[in-house]
């Protein structure tokens, strides 16, 4: 699956779509190979279905402000990039509103694949 993004973008943001208990939404994501886990935000959570706030297991995670510990919720479904994950264990983290996207892609999500990134066509696809 081959995907466009934006060469004159900030960063790379495709969408994709999370089912929770609740229901299921399309959001903008972005893709990020220097995270390790896989983030929402909390609005996004909450959106679908779940509770942060009540998640039983707290990860200690490394920002650019310093060290953080988030709630981990395990998704009933996430799809990026035509790959369907199920019950995936993310983190919920706010993110800042200048990204204007819903949750974050990270490795933890292409393990096992092969992503490639044209910086030259504007274009990232995702090999199972």
């Amino acid at each position: 699956m081959t995907e466009h993004f934006s060469l004159t973008a900030p960063s790379i943001r495709l969408a994709g779509i999370v089912k929770g208990p609740a229901k299921e939404i399309p959001l903008r994501l972005l893709l990020d190979t220097g995270a390790v886990r896989t983030i929402l935000t909390w609005e996004t959570a909450v959106g679908c279905g779940y509770d942060p706030a009540v998640a039983s297991k707290r990860i200690p995670i490394v920002t650019a402000s310093g060290y953080e510990t988030c709630p981990e919720i395990i998704l009933s479904q996430i799809t990026f990039l035509q790959r369907r994950l199920h019950n995936i264990p993310v983190l919920c983290h706010p993110l800042p509103a200048e990204l204007r996207v819903d949750g974050i892609v990270g490795l933890d999500f292409f393990r096992g694949t092969k992503l490639t990134i044209d910086f030259r066509t504007g274009e990232v696809s995702l090999d199972v």
